[in-house]
């Protein structure tokens, strides 16, 4: 193709199209001022909001996997931005997530989420956390709310934008790959200690790497080339050995929860015990003294570091004799969401480790209650997708496993558990639908051969 002088002559251009010529310099004038007033980086920040806007008009989808990726390592973010920046890349990536379902809103949408089990319960799980406190600590609903609704943002884009089977994979390669880096981040970080990586937190990345081992065994089939299985089974070494390196006892009591559910569900299929055993055998070989260590080191009550106000294990000991104590003195509703590290009495904010004694102590018998029927639809969305003849009952079975394993970690451990379980319900929804559409097709099969 020719291109004749004339049309690149700016006189040319502005007699063709006088609106268009005006318009591109005053694009230009308004872009050279705001890099004079600002700088390039604030003008390359506004085209990445441009950006992220199209996506969340035009492929809610993109800006729903963005936003998944980012929820497993948010506490880089805060540190390479600054603890007081207000808007980091994990709280962009949710407000660009409400647009996208606010611009996708339409009445089909809004009767499937009100008639959903599993969403409802969860709204009335936030609604009944802020009323808590309303009534004993108005001052922490501000951040009760901040924290709980993005994950129940990210729940209702779940349920919304994932509609078919190639989706809901690409949901889980995007959520195995996020734990992945995070994985990686904490092998590769010069500490002695325990490996915390992007996530932060030790614990958080350990509960990464139960996930993204778990995700990672339900992609392996006997379909898939030998190079993707020996990839895979690499993944998971990786998995495996970072987790030592965490060294989370809470986390490990998950991951055993896992391991015998996935044995459970594969008693028949050699071939996945096998895979499971041999990893059971290299974690032996390559978990590090560390995670040794803190495995063996729980004292029983009435050991002297179990009672010491100084260890480890006695400050959880009296964290859960003090937590029992405020629940006893407000049974119904509790003390108020979040309020724990500030009513507990100790100079240090301490966080509860077991989340469901923090429920019972911060939200009461209810909060407790609620937050069981909210895993019990989880659970009956995801059993619903182990149906035989389903091309999801494979990954069903994994993804019933790693609920229950971190339903369990729950007992010793608390934190990220709230943001993984909404991530977790999402995905179940998607799988009951895709579960109830096929039934619906197997009925259509049926009736048409018979008539």
């Amino acid at each position: 193709m020719r291109i004749e002088p004339g049309y690149l002559n700016p006189n040319s251009i502005f007699k063709r199209q006088p609106h268009a010529a005006i318009a591109h310099l005053g694009l230009f004038c308004v872009t050279a001022w705001f890099v004079w007033r600002f700088g390039a980086i604030a003008l390359g920040s506004l085209v990445i909001f441009g950006f992220l806007t199209y996506l969340a008009i035009n492929k809610p989808f993109y800006i729903l996997l963005l936003t998944i990726a980012t929820i497993f390592f948010p506490a880089n973010f805060e540190k390479a931005l600054g603890q007081n920046f207000p808007i980091t890349p994990t709280r962009l990536f949710g407000i660009m997530l409400l647009l996208a379902i606010i611009t996708h809103f339409n009445r089909a949408n809004w009767q499937y989420l009100k008639s959903n089990k599993t969403v409802v319960i969860a709204v009335v799980l936030l609604l009944w956390g802020a009323f808590t406190d309303l009534v004993s600590y108005p001052e922490y609903i501000a951040t009760f709310l901040i924290d709980t609704i993005p994950s129940l943002i990210v729940l209702a884009a779940i349920v919304l934008f994932v509609e078919k089977r190639a989706d809901l994979n690409k949901l889980l390669v995007v959520i195995m790959l996020a734990c992945l880096v995070t994985a990686v981040s904490g092998f590769l970080q010069p500490n002695t200690g325990r490996a915390a990586g992007l996530s932060g937190n030790a614990n958080s990345l350990a509960y990464n790497c139960m996930i993204g081992l778990t995700l990672t065994l339900a992609f392996i089939k006997k379909t898939l080339p030998l190079v993707k299985i020996i990839l895979l089974l690499l993944l998971a070494v990786i998995f495996l050995a970072v987790f030592g390196m965490a060294a989370s006892r809470s986390a490990t009591i998950g991951l055993l929860a896992v391991a015998f559910v996935v044995m459970k569900n594969y008693i028949k299929k050699p071939s996945n015990l096998v895979i499971i055993f041999l990893l059971f055998v290299i974690f032996i070989y390559v978990a590090p003294e560390i995670f040794w260590q803190r495995l063996s080191y729980i004292p029983l009550p009435g050991h002297a570091a179990y009672s010491s106000i100084q260890s480890e294990t006695g400050i959880r000991a009296w964290m859960y004799g003090r937590g029992w104590e405020l629940f006893l003195e407000s049974p119904v509703w509790g003390w108020g969401a979040f309020s724990y590290p500030k009513i507990s009495g100790s100079f240090i904010p301490y966080v509860m480790h077991s989340w469901y004694l923090a429920m019972l102590c911060e939200q009461g018998i209810i909060g407790l209650a609620l937050y069981l029927a909210f895993f019990i639809t989880v659970y009956k969305n995801i059993k619903s997708g182990m149906k035989e003849g389903l091309n999801i009952d494979n990954v069903s079975k994994y993804l019933l496993a790693l609920a229950i394993g971190l339903a369990v970690s729950g007992i010793f451990g608390t934190g990220p558990l709230g943001k993984l379980v909404f991530v977790m319900a999402g995905i179940s929804v998607v799988l009951a639908k895709i579960s109830a559409s096929n039934d619906f097709k197997g009925t259509n099969v049926a009736v048409a051969t018979k008539q």
